[in-house]
């Protein structure tokens, strides 16, 4: 197990917590997983163009590619992106009284 798994396992676990404590509904959670994806998506090809042109390298190996893209980017963007979109879907939209994001609609 490569310290890149070790750190995005424990990424995860902290995803995990933080869309535990600020998603309530099913439909936030959509919402988060559409976003993250989307997000991932997007910087796919960032990762891929930074790395064609040497503009960054790995010191160790990074595992898994795809394209050339270490699949350990794509989910550092992906888990990232859940934290991120979690406590905003969840503490603003409480905050803000979003209808479209609460449970009970």
């Amino acid at each position: 197990m490569t310290g890149y798994t070790i750190f995005n396992l424990s990424l995860a676990t902290i995803a995990l917590l933080a869309a535990l404590r600020f998603l309530s509904s099913r439909k936030q959670v959509a919402l988060v997983l559409r976003v993250s994806c989307t997000i991932t998506c997007i910087t796919f090809p960032w990762d891929f163009v930074g790395i064609q042109l040497s503009t960054w390298n790995y010191p160790l190996s990074p595992g898994l590619t795809l394209v050339s893209v270490p699949l350990n980017d794509l989910s550092l963007s992906f888990l990232v992106s859940v934290i991120s979109t979690s406590v905003l879907v969840g503490g603003l939209g409480r905050r803000l009284g979003l209808a479209t994001l609460r449970s009970d609609h």
